[in-house]
Order: C-alpha cells, then structure tokens, then sequence
C-alpha cells in the first residue's frame, strides 16, 4: 500500500482476513468504510473489529471476543507510544502504554475485557462494551499527535467465490472475475486454482489476470491440480500466509459472528482426512475452541456430488467432525458444476433439524461438467454455467445466491437461520 505523504482522506472497500489464532491479518471487512488519513507517512491500520461477537457482549467471556484488530504494515517495527484507540461518541478511549510496539507485518488485537497482554493481544480492562451493535459503529485510531491515521466501521458480512477457476485455454475465468468486481466481500475459493498443473507459471499467466485482481480478499482452499506440482509450491507462493501453512493448506477465520474453516482434500499430502488423522483432530480442537452459533466450511473435493467425480467418502470424518459441531454449511469444487444439497448427516441421511447443506459451486470458469446420476438429498443442479456463489452471513443465519456470468440465467438462492 503506497504511503501517504500529502494532506489526504481516501476511501475505500476492502474486506478483513482475520486468522482464528496468532498470525497476518490484511485489510478491513467486506462493505466496510475504510479510511486513511494523515499528512505525514502512516502505514498502521485497523483492520478488522468484531462489535457484537454473539449478539450479546455485556458479559465475559464475550468481552473479549469483542476487538479490533491492528496490522503493522510499514515494513519495519513501530512503536505505539501515545497512540489511541476510540469509538464513535469517545465516550472510551484506550492509549497504548509507554514502550508498546508492534513488529513489521504483525497483528495485535485490542480485546475489550481483562486478561494478560500479550505480543498479540492486549485488553482494556473494561466491564462493559465499547461499541454497540449499530452499523454505522466505527473504530478510530489516531497518532500521539492525535492525527487520525485509519477507521474501521461495522458492516454485513460477505463471501463470493466458486473453484475450478483458472484457465489459459478458457475465458471462463475472466468472465466469473468481473462478477467479483461487482461484488464486495471476501473472496473464497474451492481449489483447482490455476490449470493444469498449478505451477508459478501457471499461476502468473492464466490466474493472475482474471480472479488475480482480488488477491489481496482472498482466502482460498487447495485443489488436486494445485498440488500436480510437487507440495503445491505454486498455489503456496501465489497466496503466501492467505493459505496457511504448506505443510497443512487447512485454516481458520472469522467472519462476523461466523466460523470460517478451511479444509484441504488432498489428503496424502497432509497425513490423512479419517478419523484421528491430524487434519481431523486439528478440525475438532479448533471447532471446540470456536464454539460460534453459525460455522462454514469449504475444501475442495466435495463429500456428496452427482457430478462424475461423484460422492466420497474420504471426507466423511471431516463432515461428522463439523456435524457434530453443528455446523450449517460446506462448499466444494472438483465437480465443474453447481449442486445444492438439503441438509444432511455425514453418511448422507437427510435430516433437516441439524443437518448440513452442501453446495458444489466448481464454476469458476475453468470448464463445465454434465451430471452423469442424481444423488440422494440433490435438490438443484445447473451443468453448464459459470458462475459465483455470494453468501451474506447474518448473525443467526445465512443468505445464498448464485450469480451467472453475462449471457446466462441459471440460478439459485435462498435464505435459511442456522441451527
């Protein structure tokens, strides 16, 4: 991001990234306002804030699930002496103590209630919340010569994206990627990110100048091409932190009062997708540890599908590990098709009470599958449209549309509370 370096206020509409443990944060949330300002080089944004965690933060432990998130990106460390934190009304203020500093490239969090500060989290202290639940609610940071240096103001959350993405040989990709334009919000993806074989090249030259413009929103899963090349090193130097560790590919986030995980299906590069493979207790611990009213995943190859990749049982830990979770909803790719499943359980029952939907959505403009069956519990197919999937996540439930590229009229949405 250039530095600014002349009397300036410029606003934009990015969204944030917020990892589920300590690790790079980048940007602000979808739809957000966010602002810089300054007449003297600043690079230290708020980048993220979290004002109604569970609908209700007047007691602990919400307290401190209700933040903001600040990320160091000048390059070098920085020292935060003097500087503060406000809401709206400054009715609270909080200033960072002498000697406070945040390395290049890191993450601290401001957490309203008490704990012990650490190098990525600090707390207020205070009793009660800070911001309230309105959207209009904004984050304020200022220097120590009180100049404000960035905002952050509360917005819905939103997710866009599909998988089976980028082609050289298609211009499926650039056409799904002017529907991102279109659309706010963080952008997922459901694997197979550059074809044929996911190298750098590959990457440079198909997926860069399509879907490659949205980079920086981000957060994407691992698809079986990517990793064609050896440890997937392409799609893993192409997104860099946004794709978690090459070790694992799998991950977490946060979006609003949602729990974002991110899974990978390629199952012999990471120990294994069964029961008590390391994916899977790592998937157990980390919902454990995020015990939101509303959870999504997304992988890329899909547990059920009519497509002619078709169901897999590979994955049916992973799905019992998040129904048991209660869980609301999983994306996959693989299939270049769209397919919305009713709720099911992790052997394919239907059961509408706790089940999870399934959404297929390989259309990102790679290329199109025909449906050779229908399974169990499929209850809308479209085999021949590119397309994105947009999610608007309310606090309590959840919004789906898919959107056709120029020229195309398949659909499907709706609108569903979670469990």
């Amino acid at each position: 991001m250039p530095l600014i370096t002349a009397a300036l206020v410029v606003t934009v509409t990015f969204p944030s990234v917020v990892l589920a443990g300590a690790g790079p944060v980048d940007r602000v949330d979808p739809l957000a306002s966010f602002e810089v300002h300054g007449t003297t080089p600043q690079c230290l944004r708020l980048i993220e804030g979290v004002f109604d965690p569970r609908g209700d933060e007047r007691y602990m432990p919400y307290l401190n699930e209700e933040r903001v998130l600040l990320r160091n990106e000048c390059g070098t460390p920085r020292g935060l002496d003097g500087w503060i934190i406000h809401d709206y009304a400054r009715t609270a203020t909080y200033r960072f103590p002498y000697r406070s500093s945040i390395a290049a490239g890191a993450m601290l969090r401001l957490r309203t209630g008490a704990g012990v500060d650490t190098s990525t989290d600090r707390y207020w202290g205070r009793g009660a919340p800070v911001w309230d639940n309105a959207t209009w609610e904004r984050a304020y940071l200022r220097d120590p010569a009180g100049a404000l240096s960035s905002t952050w103001t509360r917005a819905d959350r939103r997710l866009v994206g599909a998988g089976d993405i980028a082609s050289c040989t298609s211009g499926g990709d650039e056409a799904t990627a002017k529907l991102l334009d279109a659309n706010s919000g963080t952008v997922f993806t459901t694997g197979d990110n550059a074809y044929r074989n996911g190298t750098a090249d590959e990457f440079s030259a198909c997926y860069v100048p399509s879907w490659g413009r949205h980079k920086w929103r981000t957060r994407p899963a691992p698809g079986n091409h990517d990793y064609y090349t050896s440890g997937a090193a392409g799609y893993y130097g192409y997104f860099g932190w946004r794709a978690g560790s090459p070790s694992r590919g799998y991950y977490s986030y946060e979006r609003g009062a949602w729990h974002v995980v991110v899974l990978n299906s390629n199952c012999s590069a990471v120990g294994g997708c069964g029961k008590g493979s390391p994916q899977e207790q790592w998937l157990r611990a980390d919902l454990l540890a995020h015990p939101a009213r509303c959870t999504l995943a997304y992988w890329h190859a899909p547990r059920f599908s009519s497509g002619p990749h078709g169901s897999d049982s590979l994955y049916q830990a992973l799905w019992q590990a998040l129904y048991d979770h209660r869980a609301e909803l999983v994306l996959n790719g693989h299939d270049h098709a769209y397919e919305r499943f009713a709720p099911q359980t992790a052997s394919g029952s239907l059961d509408r009470t706790r089940g999870i939907r399934e959404i297929v959505v390989g259309t990102g403009g790679a290329s199109s599958y025909a449906f050779e069956s229908v399974e169990r519990n499929s209850e809308v197919r479209g085999s021949s449209t590119f397309g994105v999937l947009r999610l608007t996540l309310r606090p309590q439930g959840y919004d789906w549309k898919f959107l056709p590229v120029a020229g195309k009229t398949f659909t499907d949405s709706g609108s569903t509370s979670c469990h």
